[in-house]
């Protein structure tokens, strides 16, 4: 650990500080060999007056705002401090500086952006205080709207209690004799000018210290040196040879080229014959010993496909896949600068000029060149060539390659039969438990369910909506907590268990009914089948389709229902199942039960519906759509919403109605074939076109409109009844 300190920040301040207050704005930074180094946190302690606080990447700055002495803020703006501490337990502190007297609304919301808790109320000028204590979530926004501006902070909780309720309360005045006061830690981190304070930067396995007492805007930039052996394991025995590690971020990495296994010449190929097998550059045993050996890629995998395996490596490391190889670059900067600080620097094994080379990561990439298959050996000194564990297709894998005359690094695709370096990577352990979201639920009665996650054996659970629209969990971080939704409503929900090794999620489609206007339930004695039902204007429909008869199959076109006293119905593609779901099809004279056409204002042919029920006449329809806005609307609201059923997009289905068609598609009268399940909803009227057709209507997934036109009686087609 390096310690520097820093006396001119204060003194500057002592010259040009007047009675006016300020605000301090302190940026922290980090660097190795000239490049930038993201920070994973820094801790903040007041060596004068104790207490400490912690910034979490990617937060690297923290504002210290005061009242003044005298005359309040000097540049009198609308201010919302961060809130102290952050992360929290059971209380935190937010101060807000008012420039004059108003109007001060504050909300604060969860991550789902739900509100909480709010404070609205007309304040005075300067600093006003605040408490808020959480619930049961781990972040929270608070916004402030003062006059036309608008802050927004995050707060984040380390604890959280399903038994409390969210609470903003207010704390009053702050005096303007007060300290100057920042992001505090559970101890309490209070400054005041000429304080000594202490910042200690950490990435990957380094820390560097700043010591210095601040007196007005300051950016400190941490030095590090990268390239730490991994904690724990600084070097290991594998083939006996000795192997050094490096610690990259949350990563440890191989920080020498493998070398494992038996030199083949470039003339032969290696074989699944249990002996691990690797060419050396120009069939030199020592290229091997200072590049590593060069492996052809079934080889290296030992002749599986699965990215991430073993393979080669050492038990308990394995090939590094492409989302490793991007996660080091992304660390280190970017593929456009990374190869500068993976490259040995120097020119005594990389031609000149080996541009950029400062290998300040520590991974040490020697230009180990390449075996072209044709057995030939490529470009030592030039390039480095890793191979990942993905396959690119069938013949190809990618590859990652570093060159002497850039800093950038490159994913490029070979041939499997090339041979390239290989790096190995440990092994994250343990890896987050598999995670499983539980069974889909539709049709859901009511506002909330239970979710059925399972148990985060290692590491943490959290639900999360994907898509949906407004809902709520009790306990986002619960496997088994209570959903709330929106009736009429489908969310996909998301459960993620994660650890420091990464992440594992699973996804479940939650629905909820939405809840009509209704004539009960009934039940079809004839077959025990029950039906919902649905009110809309002044008729009661029901709010399913028809499904009453024994399935006969359609093997060619025609009449195949018969006035025989039993009804017939015909199932999509002659599966039951389908039924179950879409209901049946029917023939327009078994529908009828071959009695004549009906043309009355209100039906009175029951035909094939229940007692009490009736087949709803083409004028019945009409006033149905009539009533839902037209022809031109009225589709939209009567379409299910989702496509579970309906193919996307099912455009405009709102099935605000309730009515909840379903596309059961049809049967057809010239071959006998089925078509257009999912697509469109047909439905017979009792009314008669002439004596060959009859009148129905029908919805498209494509559309909000209801189509109404006439069409031959020996067609499959839904149907609906309506009450008496």
């Amino acid at each position: 650990m390096k310690i520097k300190i820093y006396c001119l920040s204060f003194l500057l301040f002592l010259f040009f500080f007047d009675s006016n207050a300020q605000m301090i704005e302190l940026t922290f930074t980090g660097k190795s060999d000239s490049f930038h180094v993201p920070l994973n946190y820094i801790l903040i302690e007041n060596m004068t007056q104790g207490g400490d606080t912690m910034l979490y990447f990617p937060d690297t700055v923290i504002v210290l705002g005061t009242v003044g002495i005298n005359e309040g803020f000097k540049n009198n703006n609308f201010m919302v401090q961060q809130n102290y501490p952050n992360p929290f337990n059971n209380q935190t502190v937010i101060n807000i500086y008012m420039p004059e007297e108003s109007y001060l609304d504050i909300s604060i919301h969860n991550a789902i952006g739900k509100e909480v808790t709010s404070y609205k109320n007309n304040l005075n000028r300067g600093f006003h205080s605040f408490s808020f204590r959480p619930g049961n979530e781990k972040f929270y926004f608070l916004t402030s709207i003062y006059k036309s501006e608008v802050k927004t902070i995050k707060m984040l909780t380390v604890s959280s209690d399903p038994k409390q309720n969210c609470d903003l309360s207010y704390d009053g005045l702050i005096s303007y004799n007060a300290t100057l006061k920042s992001h505090k830690s559970s101890k309490g981190f209070v400054y005041s000018f000429g304080d000594q304070l202490k910042f200690v930067g950490y990435t990957g396995a380094d820390s560097d210290t700043i010591i210095d007492s601040p007196g007005f805007d300051v950016t400190y930039e941490f030095e590090f040196n990268l390239g730490f052996p991994c904690p724990g394991i600084p070097s290991f025995v594998f083939g006996g040879q000795t192997y050094t590690t490096v610690q990259i971020g949350s990563q440890c990495w191989m920080a020498e080229n493998l070398n494992i296994g038996i030199m083949i010449n470039s003339t032969s190929n290696p074989g699944n014959n249990g002996i691990t097998e690797k060419y050396c550059y120009n069939n030199d045993t020592n290229k091997c010993n200072t590049y590593g050996g060069l492996y052809q890629w079934n080889e290296m995998m030992q002749y599986v496909s699965t990215a991430g395996t073993q393979g080669i490596c050492p038990a308990g490391w394995h090939l590094p896949a492409n989302v490793e190889w991007t996660e080091l670059t992304d660390y280190l900067g970017s593929m456009s600068i990374a190869g500068g600080k993976m490259k040995e620097p120097g020119t005594v094994h990389w031609y000149s000029p080996n541009t950029g080379a400062t290998n300040s990561s520590g991974f040490t990439t020697l230009p180990g060149g390449y075996y072209d298959h044709s057995s030939s050996f490529i470009s030592l000194g030039i390039y480095g060539n890793f191979w990942s564990s993905m396959e690119y297709d069938s013949s190809d894998a990618w590859g990652w390659r570093l060159s002497y005359i850039t800093t950038n690094v490159y994913a490029d695709n070979y041939t499997r039969k090339h041979g390239l370096t290989v790096r190995c990577l440990k092994d994250c352990t343990p890896p987050p438990t598999q995670a499983n979201a539980g069974p889909d639920s539709v049709n859901i009665v009511g506002d909330s369910i239970a979710l059925m996650g399972n148990t985060a054996v290692i590491g943490q659970g959290l639900w999360t909506i994907f898509s949906g629209g407004v809902g709520n969990f009790a306990d986002s971080t619960n496997p088994t907590t209570i959903f709330y939704g929106l009736p009429g409503n489908t969310y996909n929900l998301v459960w993620t268990i994660s650890n420091i090794c990464g992440s594992s999620s699973d996804t479940v489609i939650i629905n909820f009914e939405m809840s009509y206007p209704n004539c009960g339930i009934i039940t079809d004695i004839r077959d025990g089948r029950t039906y919902n039902t649905v009110i809309i204007g002044s008729q009661c429909w029901m709010a399913e389709n028809l499904n009453i008869g024994i399935r006969i199959n359609s093997g060619s076109g025609g009449q195949l229902q018969t006035d025989n006293g039993i009804i017939e119905k015909f199932c999509y593609n002659n599966y039951e199942s389908n039924c179950d779901i879409y209901g049946g099809l029917y023939e327009w004279p078994e529908m009828m039960e071959y009695n004549p056409s009906d043309t009355g204002t209100i039906g009175t042919t029951q035909g094939i519906c229940p007692a009490g029920w009736h087949l709803a006449t083409d004028t019945e329809w009409t006033t149905l759509t009539d009533y839902l806005g037209g022809t031109s609307l009225a589709g939209g609201e009567m379409k299910e919403t989702d496509t579970i059923h309906w193919y996307s997009p099912n455009t405009g289905a709102t099935n605000s109605s309730g009515f909840t068609a379903l596309p059961g598609g049809q049967r057809l009268n010239y071959n006998g074939n089925f078509s257009h399940l999912r697509s469109s909803a047909y439905f017979w009227s009792s009314t008669e076109y002439d004596s060959y057709e009859a009148w129905q209507r029908v919805l498209f997934y494509g559309g909000i409109d209801v189509f109404f036109e006439y069409y031959l009686k020996h067609e499959g087609r839904s149907v609906r009844c309506i009450k008496d």
